[in-house]
């Protein structure tokens, strides 16, 4: 189903660009082949399928369509290997945690990744390539368990979700005002655009980044925070710290406004993640904010 509905949204995409399927086939087909191994660790049968010398090499098939740098085999290697390799401590988490952090903040994936046609930008294959290999590593090999993972909600989660946005809108609008962040997008408002618009980023980012965020700071760092601080409410509060700060580079550096409003989202979502014990709640309650951050605000 995500797929067919992905692979029309990109031929969608291509024609308002005005670019030949033909010219842009190659990283059609990567993106595709990428998403479809990304959505396969959703499941948790496909998911114990992969071994990590096969999750770590085809990470070098759509890499080759688009000729990209050979050092992202490298980096797939070391992520799948990284927990094989190291004794199980606090520290392989906390190194881990960073490794993949730094992957993220440093874009590494624009660096490797080729970008032939200047309005298809191919990073997003490292992305999709080391999130899964990343959330495979945490549930499989070490075994993490709480997270909740999915890519589909219960009816129970996307309500806590929502509970928990509709208590964040206000307080973040407010915030957002005060300290000249953003403020209500001016017109003209065609509403069936809007709806298109919002429905279109909210799945987007649903799936592609509030997934890998979620999963991250809520799966992985607050379980682990909890039990190095000894404290749930301080573990909280030290992860949204460090959602915000890694919210920093947004566009500009230091972008202190975005930093501070993604503090705030972010402690919004751990509470709504530990209510309902799962990420999806968070990630449907991140989807919304975004959401309405970008097709309701300037």
């Amino acid at each position: 189903m995500v797929l067919p509905l992905l692979a029309a949204g990109v031929g969608v995409y291509l024609s308002m660009q005005n670019i030949a399927f033909g010219e842009a086939a190659p990283a059609l087909a990567a993106l595709i082949l990428e998403a479809a191994m990304f959505l396969s660790v959703g499941n948790d049968a496909a998911r114990r399928w992969w071994r990590p010398w096969l999750i770590a090499v085809s990470v070098g098939v759509p890499a080759l369509l688009v000729g990209a740098n050979p050092l992202v085999l490298a980096v797939s290697g070391v992520m799948a290997y990284w927990y094989i390799a190291l004794p199980r401590s606090g520290w392989t988490d906390a190194s881990y945690a960073l490794l993949y952090g730094a992957i993220t903040l440093s874009k590494l994936s624009e660096h490797l990744y080729p970008a032939p046609l200047a309005k298809v930008p191919l990073a997003i294959l490292g992305e999709l390539a080391w999130a899964r290999i990343l959330i495979w590593a945490v549930l499989e090999v070490r075994g993490q368990k709480g997270i909740g993972f999915g890519f589909f909600p219960t009816r129970r989660e996307t309500g806590i979700g929502l509970k928990w946005y509709l208590v964040f809108l206000p307080v973040g609008a407010a915030l957002g005002w005060a300290i000249g962040f953003t403020g209500l997008r001016t017109g003209p408002w065609v509403i069936e655009k809007l709806l298109l618009n919002a429905v279109g980023t909210f799945f987007g980012i649903f799936l592609f980044v509030a997934l890998r965020e979620n999963f991250l700071f809520r799966g992985m760092l607050l379980p682990w925070f909890t039990e190095w601080m000894g404290s749930l409410q301080r573990a909280q509060i030290a992860v949204a710290l460090l959602c915000g700060a890694a919210h920093l580079p947004f566009r500009e550096f230091p972008n202190w406004r975005f930093a501070l409003l993604a503090t705030l989202a972010h402690y919004v979502y751990g509470r709504a993640f530990l209510e309902a014990g799962s990420i999806r709640a968070a990630m449907v309650c991140h989807a919304l904010v975004v959401v309405t951050w970008r097709v309701l605000l300037s």
